[in-house]
């Protein structure tokens, strides 16, 4: 075996480590705690990988996607996967980009996405973005994605029952680098969207700048919250109504009494039953039964007994 094929050997065989790290934090199978020490050592690898292939001139600018040998596609892979394990994402990204627009893999370049998003944010501070054409484009690119996604999932299927085809892992390769191409814009533009937050925060950290004093909540201010269920049996059990009184017993005798709905009274009689009491009552008749016995025993004076009419008599 000649120096080339190790080295070669090598080459794959380190990538295939690295390779299988990035995609157990892609996938979520292991969390970034669990895989900050592998990580690590991924980043160092995937370095010396770099430095390995410039060193092997793997790569010409002179060539193009057609000319290169698949088992060399791979390693185009190095800037995009160091993207994922180090913060340098932007420079990396960009990179990556340059050497697939170099080789002809993508339609499209880093100054082409830089100049997309600059657009944006000038369309943004004019007001003048259509939110449906913006709407369509991601529903677009979304939607390209996906296809991408279902065209490497195909191609792998196929390969577990062809492995030896090198055109369908050629073809493989060529689709994950479109993907990776296109996540790579998203993950930019994303990058530029959340900067001016992000160098907000550190300026209000570092003391260049002082954060806005929170407002106090107004609590009297909030409407309160009504369930309508609660609402309901109020207005069935009695409470739907004025439960309040809006006037005194009197005062609704009085208006009753106004209005006829008891009927002409008689003032006197009205007055004359107010006024009575039952010991007054029993009073006067004591006094009145008193009086017939007096006048009863001044009649037996002066009429004897057996005076009256003698008519017919003796």
């Amino acid at each position: 075996m000649s120096d080339s094929e190790r080295n070669d050997i090598s080459l794959r065989h380190e990538f295939k480590i690295c390779e299988d790290i990035i995609k157990r934090l892609e996938t979520g199978m292991e969390s970034t705690k669990d895989l900050q020490d592998q990580l690590k050592q991924c980043e160092e690898k995937l370095k010396l990988l770099t430095k390995e292939v410039s060193t092997l001139s793997l790569f010409s600018n002179n060539e193009s996607v057609d000319e290169l040998p698949t088992s060399s596609l791979n390693y185009l892979f190095l800037p995009y996967y160091l993207a994922t394990v180090t913060q340098n994402i932007i420079i990396y990204l960009q990179d990556f980009l340059r050497r697939l627009k170099a080789y002809n893999i993508i339609d499209f370049d880093l100054s082409e996405a830089s100049e997309d998003n600059e657009r944006k944010k000038t369309e943004k501070s004019k007001h003048d973005i259509n939110l449906s054409k913006q709407r369509e484009l991601k529903l677009q690119r979304f939607q390209r994605e996906k296809e991408l996604e279902e065209l490497v999932k195909n191609s792998q299927s196929e390969l577990c029952s062809n492995s030896e085809d090198e055109d369908l892992v050629r073809e493989l390769i060529i689709n994950r680098l479109h993907l990776a191409a296109r996540k790579s814009v998203d993950e930019m533009g994303q990058i530029d969207q959340e900067r001016p937050m992000v160098e907000h925060m550190l300026k209000i950290q570092t003391g260049e700048i002082q954060a806005l004093p929170k407002r106090p909540m107004n609590r009297l201010a909030q409407t309160p919250y009504i369930i309508a269920r609660d609402q309901a049996q109020k207005k069935i059990f009695g409470l739907g109504y004025p439960s309040v009184p809006t006037m005194t017993v009197n005062e609704w005798y009085d208006d009753m009494v106004r209005s006829g709905r008891f009927g002409a009274l008689n003032p006197s009689t009205s007055e004359n039953i107010s006024d009575s009491n039952p010991t007054d009552e029993g009073a006067r008749e004591e006094e009145e039964e008193r009086a017939c016995l007096q006048r009863w025993d001044e009649y037996k004076d002066n009429h004897r007994r057996g005076w009256g009419n003698m008519h017919n008599k003796g």
